[in-house]
């Protein structure tokens, strides 16, 4: 996938907008916009690169792939939140006064509707408790804006791959100077589900990294989400306050995941992201999940020990070896696979 369909790929998503709001056919509607498109592009093989160590080579053994929160990748700006703050501090002010919470409750009072009840709720009940702390609320929203620039790289869970086996700088930067290994691996969809025995639902997103000169701008309707829903934890019932704070695009996650700097471009990089409905795993900085590689790929500088561990493995699992060399009749920086097993 060049520079420019992923761009095109970016076009398609910063335009695909899905509030929690919508009904289940509308939201897979809008995201089988962005499915579709990758289905053209999708890579018939990626690559994941690793160094030689017990936890990675143990993982090959167990078939397992381990995601990290953002915080752990070795990119700063890695899910880094980028918005105006002064321009939320203002929204949020203006969305606690008095006429805002007469409107809301205005505008949602028409039918019997679960929310309409909700709200009426909250006029009789909580709507001077609301004034009463309003300014312990902003208080506390302010000082969880600051949070919120790094808060969101400790949930979000990914793993990397590349499309480019050949490439030295990925040999180079991820694999310990040539010295590792890379795994590949076929997945057929962009999204699917995995139901684990112990009752909770793993969820992935594979897409292609989308590389900018310009960080991304998360709308200020999301950050105030945010917002919103940190600080009014603290008095109302989670159920309670996804009824009344909708999530006014659930796609932000992957927007904010993908978003690298131009300067990674060479890595012609895609990411799984991946989500847990248990809240313990989601929580943790690290997790794995299962997924059988297709081939091996050995660092032209591996050692002979780890060669041979590897190799036993791959031949356990039924898979080839391939190992990467130097071609000093190519006029290319290009680093050449061959097949030893």
């Amino acid at each position: 996938m060049d520079i420019n369909e992923r761009k095109q790929f970016a076009d398609i998503l910063y335009k695909t907008v899905i509030p929690s709001t919508l009904s289940l056919q509308e939201c897979n509607e809008r995201y089988s916009l962005m499915t579709n498109y990758i289905s053209t592009f999708f890579p018939q093989t990626l690559f994941r690169f690793l160094r030689c160590d017990e936890k990675r080579i143990d993982s090959f053994y167990k078939n397992q792939i381990w995601v990290a929160n953002l915080e752990k990748m070795n990119d700063g700006y890695d899910g880094r939140l980028f918005f105006n703050r002064s321009e939320v501090e203002n929204d949020l002010q203006n969305s606690l006064s008095d006429e805002a919470l007469k409107s809301f409750i205005a505008n949602n009072q028409s039918d019997n509707s679960p929310l309409s009840c909700m709200v009426a709720n909250i006029n009789e009940q909580n709507l001077k408790m609301i004034r009463s702390k309003r300014d312990e609320i902003l208080d506390k929203a302010k000082n969880n804006i600051g949070l919120l620039f790094s808060a969101v790289q400790k949930t979000i869970k990914i793993t990397c791959l590349s499309e480019d086996i050949s490439s030295p700088a990925m040999w180079g930067l991820y694999s310990n100077n040539e010295t590792g290994f890379s795994l590949a691996y076929i997945f057929n969809q962009a999204a699917w589900n995995n139901s684990l025995a112990n009752g909770t639902i793993e969820t992935f997103n594979l897409f292609p990294t989308i590389y900018s000169d310009i960080r991304f701008k998360v709308p200020n309707v999301y950050i105030q989400y945010l917002l919103k829903y940190s600080v009014f934890s603290g008095y109302f019932h989670p159920s309670f306050i996804s009824n009344i704070i909708p999530c006014p695009d659930q796609t932000m996650v992957t927007k904010i995941a993908l978003q690298k700097s131009s300067e990674w471009a060479y890595e012609k990089e895609w990411r799984i992201i991946y989500t847990n409905s248990d809240v313990a795993t989601q929580l943790k900085a690290n997790a794995p999940f299962s997924a059988s590689p297709v081939a091996i790929y050995l660092g032209r500088r591996i050692s002979y020990l780890n060669e041979r561990l590897l190799k036993d493995i791959a031949a356990e699992k039924g898979i080839p070896v391939y190992k990467m060399s130097l071609d000093d009749n190519s006029p290319t920086y290009r680093l050449i696979p061959k097949q030893i097993q």
